[in-house]
């Protein structure tokens, strides 16, 4: 059987999977004080200055060789572990912080005491943590703004061997925290796990549907619009805060080979050099989570919007798709694509995937 290349057609070097064999067709294819009522229980200790070295969280890793890490979700077992907060930590989630809000390292003073929380899950290999921010004697009036109404404390996840993701909290925090992180983070902390007494507003959240490629997801319902100029056979959607974007492919290596290649088969590294990839089911089909390195690169979806990392999800459609008028067989026929591709802002790809329904 004659093999010919298919290449997906994405937008710009956003196409992680460069070239895929196919038999038989060919294709262009992201404290203020606490809140009433809001207990914390960390002891005071003296404002944490930033160390000046730049943390290991944002510093390029040396140009080798691309060695994704894979794991299966859940990782493992046993009750949240509330961790100690070392210096390099703090280092870490001030850097995190700092490229969210993209100033800079002199801008932040240190941490308020007793604001920052650390945690361990081994059910799902994850690090969390949240810390509040001060903002230094020499930040100019426009960063001082920034720290306003909950802007100054960052919520944060972080894979395994990959790098942190935060979001900024708001006020009150807890209505922040409680969809951000598991419950049982929450109760290792001894902070609130709902929201009834605060009289937090729900988040809104809308679901969009994309006939192309047989799929419906939720999506931020605040700020999140059609991405222009991606064509007529592609779906995006962006915001200040995330994007994302579908894409499909063929693959008859299989789910695993292309969650592989898609991690680390980019000869433009999107994932960074130590890209992960998390093993598990997405609308009770196979599928994958790619979540980035903190050497990967960001960029700007919409002109003056944020830039964010890359991350990716692969699931199997239950059924192949005719996705889009541009892969023909010999015969004449539209391709059949077996797996539907969602890239996103790594801060939101989780939400987005335990989202998904497959038209078929």
């Amino acid at each position: 059987m004659r093999t010919i290349t298919v290449r997906l057609r994405v937008l710009g070097w956003l196409g992680l999977l460069a070239t895929v064999a196919v038999a038989g067709c060919a294709a262009t294819s992201t404290s203020s004080p606490a809140a009433p009522g809001h207990s914390r229980s960390a002891s005071p200790a003296p404002v944490t200055a930033v160390s000046p070295a730049p943390a290991t969280a944002v510093s390029p890793a040396p140009a080798t060789a691309v060695s994704p890490v894979a794991v299966s979700a859940p990782a493992g077992t046993g009750a949240v572990r509330k961790l100690p907060v070392s210096r390099d930590v703090r280092n870490e989630l001030t850097a995190a912080y700092v490229n969210l809000r993209e100033i800079s390292l002199s801008d932040v003073a240190g941490t308020i005491p007793g604001s920052v929380y650390y945690a361990y899950d081994p059910a799902t290999d994850t690090y969390w943590a949240e810390a509040t921010f001060l903002p230094s004697h020499t930040a100019s009036q426009r960063v001082l703004v920034g720290f306003q109404d909950g802007g100054s404390i960052g919520l944060f996840a972080r894979a395994a061997r990959s790098s942190w993701q935060v979001q900024l909290g708001g006020e009150p925090v807890v209505c922040a925290e409680v969809p951000f992180f598991p419950p049982a983070v929450l109760m290792a902390w001894s902070l609130p796990t709902d929201t009834a007494t605060f009289g937090c507003s729900v988040r809104p959240v809308r679901q969009v549907s994309s006939e192309t490629f047989a799929v419906t997801i939720s999506i931020p319902g605040g700020g999140w619009q059609p991405t222009p100029n991606l064509g007529p056979d592609r779906f995006g959607y962006d915001g200040p805060s995330g994007w994302v974007q579908l894409n499909a492919m063929v693959e008859p290596k299989g789910l695993h080979y292309a969650c592989t290649v898609a991690a680390a088969g980019n000869v433009l590294h999107p994932y960074g050099l130590h890209p992960q990839i998390i093993y598990r089911s997405i609308d009770g089909r196979p599928g994958c989570l790619i979540f980035p390195s903190s050497d990967a690169p960001r960029q700007s979806h919409r002109t003056g919007y944020p830039t964010f990392q890359n991350s990716a999800a692969l699931v199997e459609y239950r059924q192949p798709v005719s996705a889009g008028n541009g892969c023909l067989t010999p015969t004449g026929q539209h391709c059949l694509y077996s797996l539907l591709i969602i890239y996103a802002d790594p801060a939101h790809l989780t939400a987005i995937a335990d989202s998904v329904h497959l038209h078929h």
